[in-house]
């Protein structure tokens, strides 16, 4: 799977460090949610190097270039997210 196959709508918008990106791989880059919708991994989302704006589920860069005040309650999302994880492994 490709970007283009990915984002077939903002393709003319992307950068040509994400033009040139290798195809994804399942597991790896992406998977599958339960409602069958493409989820990008963090490590997929660390090697194009910056947050895309869009909210993405595992973005490794704190939502830096999603506008308020959507940010902050994403930002608030992940942190619930992170203690329930913490408390569940400190169990």
């Amino acid at each position: 799977m490709t970007i283009k196959e990915l984002f077939p709508l903002n393709c003319t918008s992307l950068t040509p460090q994400v033009t040139y990106m290798k195809k994804l791989v399942e597991g790896s880059d992406y998977y599958y949610d339960a409602k069958g919708c493409i989820v990008l991994t963090a490590t997929y989302h660390e090697a194009r190097g910056y947050c895309c704006g869009h909210g993405c589920r595992h973005c490794p860069f704190d939502f830096e270039n999603v506008p308020a005040p959507r940010r902050k309650l994403l930002l608030q999302e992940k942190r619930e997210h992170e203690k329930k994880a913490s408390q569940k492994t400190a169990d």
